[in-house]
């Protein structure tokens, strides 16, 4: 658990869902580095910007559910990105070590993005799944900006080693993105580890 002062839009689907889309979009055009967990990851938009980010040499970290990404909607879609992915990694994962129940999903949708004037961190979290339909359906969506003046050191650990404390969903992802469940509940699939772990089949 984390508290933080944020200056924060609520979206509430399915009225404001062009709206969120569009905000959703709009973060991920001129960022530099983004950090991204996710059920449902399919929306065609969001790929299209990934990419051209990552050309760009913005630098990607992408956690996604297992059962999602092993779906014939999904898989194609994480296979182009990890196929053309350059700078960055994209990690499948079930629910995890800290989890009763191990072998569950990862329901987390949230994302910390660091845009090129670096003057603050942007944070998107909420209900919603990164899909076509999931804006149109009763979902919540929240885009917070950390206050000017509250320091990047303050609402960030070590970003190298992925610590992020800005959103707690995005910091219960990549705290067990950085020290992967050594019973190999998760797998790698682009970045400095290329080996299927847990069971899971690669898909890259």
């Amino acid at each position: 658990m984390i508290t933080i002062t944020v200056t924060e839009t609520d979206y509430f689907l399915p009225e404001d869902g062009q709206a969120a889309k569009q905000a959703f979009l709009a973060l991920l055009d001129q960022l530099t580095e983004v950090w991204i967990c996710a059920y449902g990851f399919t929306l065609q938009p969001m790929f299209d910007e990934l990419k051209q980010a990552d050309a760009n040499g913005a630098t990607l970290h992408i956690l996604l559910d297992h059962s999602e990404a092993e779906t014939r909607a999904e898989a194609g879609k994480v296979r182009d990105l990890v196929s053309n992915l350059r700078h960055g990694d994209v990690t499948i994962t079930t629910a995890g070590a800290n989890s009763q129940r191990p072998a569950y999903i990862w329901h987390w949708k949230g994302m910390v993005v660091k845009p090129a004037d670096v003057q603050a961190f942007h944070c998107w979290e909420g209900s919603t799944n990164f899909t076509e339909s999931a804006w149109f359906h009763g979902n919540s969506a929240r885009m917070a900006i950390p206050l000017a003046a509250m320091p990047i050191t303050a609402i960030a650990h070590d970003i190298n080693n992925l610590r992020f404390i800005l959103l707690s969903s995005i910091d219960l992802c990549f705290e067990f993105l950085a020290a992967i469940n050594p019973s190999g509940f998760a797998c790698q699939i682009a970045g400095s580890c290329s080996s299927s772990r847990g069971g899971h089949p690669e898909i890259a």
